[in-house]
């Protein structure tokens, strides 16, 4: 839609323009209902204290009725000037062109945006212009009723907080200009919910034009927010308002938390409500928290689900314990999302809005801006996707999700794809192994990442069969097997699972003319630990081959490591006769005298044999 080039005066308010018009300066005491407790003093003062009794009556009040959901849409920035939306469950995209100079936010089902000093509202599900005022400032919040709009801003000046309470005709109902900072506001059957300074809540009855409560939260509080028709205040935790909010002051109040789990470049649920957002892409976009908080019952989430973008990769974590239960990877960067029951909508840089269980990260559907996002502002409350997708696929295995995003390639992918390869890593599931496995000899992760995924790999201490399929592997180039498989690490895990079973399969490795030495001296290592009787003669025919070797770090450990197999094997005459012979390497001799400390002197009389002569089982 194009904005109007001449527009219609805007209609004087209702009520008086002033610094503070909407608190009063001095809050004249209101009763609510029979009797309970009041407000009193100047607004925006931190010295009036309330117990939370008023909020508690006000709640009681409210909930007579229920708040109806807010829009479920998708609004996207193009450039400085263009703005796109789209119904999440039906209708067609709709663009209205105006300059924005901060990012629009949505409340209810408007959406507000600010620019070129003017402000306007948008009917969110068709895009329609509701109003246009003159105003400066960037938008901090809005929150909707159906009747009014409540716009929280940011003066120019970057101090306080400015909130305007607009009706659909365009008239102001209420202004304030204070010191005071002020969140994102909420409105409920006309009363405004306005956080302020980080710690209180003041609701504002508009239709009586005075504060009717206030009460002090034990946590930080910059927003307020509806969804599944209850109210909730917060930042980092959320507290509901209910019948519990007299005990808010004591941290006792229906507050809730997603789990501290580190996760890459620390995402957020929601930022401070202080903050501005530009209307150009940020960092934040991509990397970012959703959930739902319960409406009823006790404190949680929804589905017991959250979830967390990071570029192209989506994962869904257990509100718990923090644990992955699902990872979705997508061909595009994520630049928001909400969270809706039972699942996510999660808008991306080419403006597909892709919907996602919450409990198993399936694709539920899609809709569409209809053209590529700068970034992308989501807002879901009673969606539910299409019913032709009401019947997904089954889930694949973790691991299988894991290794799909493990194969993206796209800028920044590096953090996240460290951290699954440490899930995979963790993992207790024998066939994350076998996952690892073909990653590695794939060659399919990103260059940088292939230490990471042969020490993840390396770490391994289940899935022993899958180990062994990988050592049977050779390379042998008449055969057409050009690849090696990684020994290195492969040895690694065969030994933190002590499966004995490997032992011939890294013998052969050991013995292999052509394998690097850092293999070889991790095969050995592995052998010193598994290598049973039947290892014993070939183990002595490589210690005879290399016990000699003068310069090769590498050569010279893997020597020790047979030593101390043969040692533990009942076999320590050999290493004991070399550990006595000139003939043996200064750097091997080191070794062993730790193994036959009373053969570290050569005996004169003792003949040498050829440095590389095979010492017979004694």
């Amino acid at each position: 839609m194009t904005l109007p080039t001449a527009r219609p005066a805007i209609p004087a308010p209702t009520a008086p323009i002033a610094r503070v018009t909407l608190l009063a300066l001095t809050a004249v005491a209101l009763s609510l209902g029979c009797g309970g407790g009041q407000t009193q003093g100047s607004a925006f003062d931190p010295s009036v204290r309330d117990d939370g009794t008023t909020m508690v009556e006000l709640e009681r009040r409210l909930s007579i009725d229920p708040i109806p959901p807010v829009a479920d849409v998708a609004v996207g920035v193009f450039g400085d000037h263009s703005l796109v939306g789209v119904p999440l469950a039906a209708g067609e995209p709709w663009t209205f062109e105006h300059p924005v100079d901060c990012r629009p936010v949505l409340g209810g089902g408007v959406v507000v945006g600010s620019g070129n000093n003017e402000m306007f509202g948008l009917d969110a599900r068709t895009g329609k212009l509701l109003w246009t005022r003159k105003a400066g400032g960037c938008l901090r919040g809005a929150g909707d009723d159906g009747q009014v709009t409540v716009v929280s801003a940011r003066p120019v000046t970057g101090f306080g907080g400015i909130v305007v309470a607009i009706a659909r005709d365009g008239l102001v109902v209420r202004q304030v200009e204070d010191d005071s900072n002020i969140g994102v506001p909420a409105i409920v059957d006309g009363v405004v919910f306005l956080p302020w300074e980080g710690r209180y809540v003041s609701a504002y009855d508009l239709s009586v034009g005075q504060e009717v409560a206030r009460v002090r939260l034990a946590d930080r509080v910059t927003r307020a927010f509806v969804t599944g028709g209850a109210l909730f205040f917060g930042e980092r935790r959320i507290t509901r308002f209910d019948d519990r909010l007299t005990l808010a002051p004591k941290g006792k109040a229906t507050t809730t938390a997603l789990p501290v789990r580190p996760l890459p470049d620390d995402p957020r649920w929601l930022d401070s409500g202080l903050d501005v957002l530009p209307p150009r892409p940020q960092p934040s976009d991509r990397i970012r928290l959703y959930a739902r908080p319960r409406a009823r019952g006790a404190p949680g989430f929804s589905a017991d689900r959250y979830a967390a973008t990071h570029g192209r990769v989506a994962m869904g974590l257990d509100a718990t314990t923090g644990s992955i239960v699902w990872v979705h990877a997508h061909d595009a960067d994520f630049l928001g999302g909400a969270a809706y029951e039972g699942g996510f909508a999660l808008c991306d840089a080419d403006g597909t809005i892709t919907f996602l269980s919450a409990d198993t990260g399936a694709v539920l559907g899609h809709t569409s801006l209809g053209k590529p996002a700068d970034v992308c502002v989501v807002q879901a409350d009673a969606f539910t996707p299409p019913a032709e997708a009401a019947a997904p696929a089954p889930a694949r295995p973790l691991r299988d999700q894991i290794a799909d995003a493990l194969q993206l390639r796209y800028i920044d992918a590096s953090p996240i794809q460290r951290f699954l390869l440490a899930e995979l890593a963790a993992s207790p599931d024998p066939r994350a192994t076998e996952t690892l496995i073909d990653l590695v000899v794939g060659k399919v992760v990103l260059e940088d990442l292939a230490p990471v995924a042969q020490a993840a790999l390396a770490s391994r201490s289940t899935g022993a069969q899958y180990l062994r399929e990988a050592l049977a592997l050779r390379y042998d180039f008449l055969e057409g097997i050009e690849s090696r498989p990684p020994v290195a690490p492969l040895a690694d895990a065969a030994a933190r699972a002590g499966d004995r079973e490997s032992a011939p399969l890294l013998l052969r490795h050991l013995l292999d003319p052509v394998a690097p030495s850092a293999e070889v001296e991790r095969a050995a290592a592995a052998l010193a630990q598994l290598a049973g009787p039947a290892e014993v003669p070939a183990l002595q025919q490589f210690f005879a081959m290399y016990r000699s070797e003068p310069s090769d770090a590498s050569l010279v450990l893997a020597v020790a490591h047979v030593a101390r197999a043969l040692t533990r094997l009942g076999s320590s005459a050999p290493v004991r006769a070399a550990a006595a012979d000139p003939y043996t390497s200064p750097a091997v001799r080191a070794k062993l005298t730790a193994l036959a400390p009373d053969a570290a002197t050569p005996s004169p009389d003792t003949a040498a044999p050829p440095p590389n002569a095979t010492i017979p089982t004694p």
